[in-house]
């Protein structure tokens, strides 16, 4: 496969991965790195990585 399309693939699932998730009775589960991201944090974070990206 394409090294390209891996690396564009991976940006994919990683991007599906933190947009956020409908509410849900209970607590909020983890997400898989263990962390609570504010959502104003995530968003920070995500414009500093890729300037040209707007949520």
């Amino acid at each position: 496969m394409n090294p390209v399309v891996i690396v564009a693939a991976a940006i994919t699932e990683a991007m599906e991965q933190s947009k956020p998730t409908p509410p849900v009775k209970g607590p909020p589960l983890p997400s898989k790195l263990g962390i609570a991201w504010p959502k104003s944090k995530l968003s920070e974070e995500l414009a500093r990585a890729k300037p040209g990206l707007r949520f």
